[in-house]
């Protein structure tokens, strides 16, 4: 039995549709990238941890990132 490897957001979305992601691909999606020790799906995972959700993104969006990146 072969498994195939997990796709990363983008390429589950060109896959399968915009419809199949979860909020963290999502969020991961416009992120784009993560930081030296922090891959993008796991800084998605802890903003919307941390801010519980995404109704932030439209207010304070990239202001928020930054708080989680320390910056």
């Amino acid at each position: 039995m072969s498994t195939q490897p997990k796709l990363m957001p983008r390429e589950k979305m060109l896959e399968y549709g915009i419809e199949s992601l979860n909020d963290v691909e999502l969020l991961a999606i416009l992120l784009r990238t993560g930081t030296n020790g922090t891959t993008v799906l796991e800084l998605a995972r802890r903003l919307l941890t941390r801010y519980s959700g995404l109704w932030w993104m439209p207010v304070n969006g990239f202001l928020l990132v930054s708080t989680v990146l320390g910056r």
